[in-house]
């Protein structure tokens, strides 16, 4: 993270959701930031293009527009970049649409969780790995979930700041170091 860019993220998050908050359309606003932050990523001559000094800014204006209309995306995110623009925070944006993200759950009282399993998961699984989070936390809970060969079993969750290991590796770990500390 760039210095600041927290303090920024927030800022231009702040202002997308108090946007919305007056005009509706939340999850909408978004799913069409990450579909920018996905065309950054596809065509990185795109975001170059947003935040080199060579561009004038109505170039850069018209290029977002033809962007945003070729995308099918919603004109307030059109302004939204072109407010971008002008304030030379484009390269911000991955940060503001993840704490744009943070902000939006928070409103819907959910959380986010990155779950690591030895081996895939069928549906049902997900789905009571799901619903036992979203218990344990008391809000919906949505997962993405990874498979780390290396934890040999179990399950591992991270939710926010909260670690949930019932992994086998975490349970060796567990008996490694309280054999170490009795030996020490």
């Amino acid at each position: 993270m760039k210095p600041d860019e927290g303090g920024v993220a927030r800022r231009y998050a702040r202002a997308a959701m108090i946007y919305c908050d007056a005009h509706g359309g939340h999850e909408e606003f978004g799913g069409a930031l990450a579909t920018v932050l996905e065309a950054f990523q596809k065509l990185p001559l795109f975001e170059s293009l947003l935040t080199t000094p060579i561009l004038r800014r109505e170039e850069k204006l018209e290029l977002t527009d033809s962007v945003i209309s070729a995308l099918n995306l919603p004109i307030a995110v059109g302004r939204y970049l072109g407010i971008l623009i002008a304030k030379g925070r484009v390269e911000h944006l991955g940060a503001i649409s993840h704490k744009y993200q943070d902000f939006l759950d928070e409103k819907n009282k959910r959380a986010r969780a990155e779950v690591y399993t030895a081996v895939a998961l069928d549906d049902l699984m997900k789905q009571r790995i799901s619903e036992g989070l979203s218990t344990r936390f008391g809000k919906e809970v949505i997962c993405a979930y990874h498979v780390d060969e290396g934890l040999y079993g179990g399950v591992m969750a991270r939710v926010g700041n909260t670690i949930i290991d019932s992994s086998i590796r975490g349970k060796l770990d567990a008996i490694r170091q309280s054999i170490s500390a009795l030996t020490s």
